[in-house]
């Protein structure tokens, strides 16, 4: 499985390169900066426990753990952008054309009150590299 995050920094091309020097069976697997997950989603399903220093990706974990339908529910109600006529710009062959992802990109930004999860993923999601800092980042953990 691939991470749904964009990680600057991330294991995920490198996976397999890093699991072969994994021993052949283990009984458990503990990450402590787990980050977008690159690893950690290509570990047998042994007992997993996974950190990181971050809220936000903490709570998106603990999300799809605890309420996966209600989170990806709330994923695909995100409005999205749609294609419209050839783009002007550098590389470009579309413009996109995206007021309501835009508005609600916006409301993540500055209000609390969106679900942290649905929050940090969104953001997460529509910035730079997948680098996003908001408040105070907690230092916090996940049992998976």
């Amino acid at each position: 499985m691939l991470s749904i995050f964009r990680y600057p920094g991330g294991k995920s091309k490198v996976r397999s390169r890093i699991l072969k020097y994994s021993p052949s069976s283990y009984l458990e697997y503990r990450e402590p900066f787990v980050g977008g997950g690159g690893i950690f989603f290509g570990t047998p399903p042994v007992q997993r426990w996974i950190n990181d220093m971050h809220s936000g990706v903490v709570a998106v974990y603990t999300a799809l753990r605890d309420r996966p339908d209600e989170f990806i529910d709330a994923c695909r109600r995100i409005p999205y952008a749609t294609k419209c006529a050839p783009g002007l710009g550098k590389g470009h062959r579309y413009q996109w054309l995206g007021p309501e992802i835009e508005k609600f990109f916006h409301q993540c930004v500055v209000s609390e009150e969106i679900d942290e999860a649905l929050r940090y993923f969104m953001l997460q999601r529509c910035s730079f590299m997948g680098r996003v800092v908001y408040g105070d980042a907690k230092r916090t953990c996940c049992s998976c």
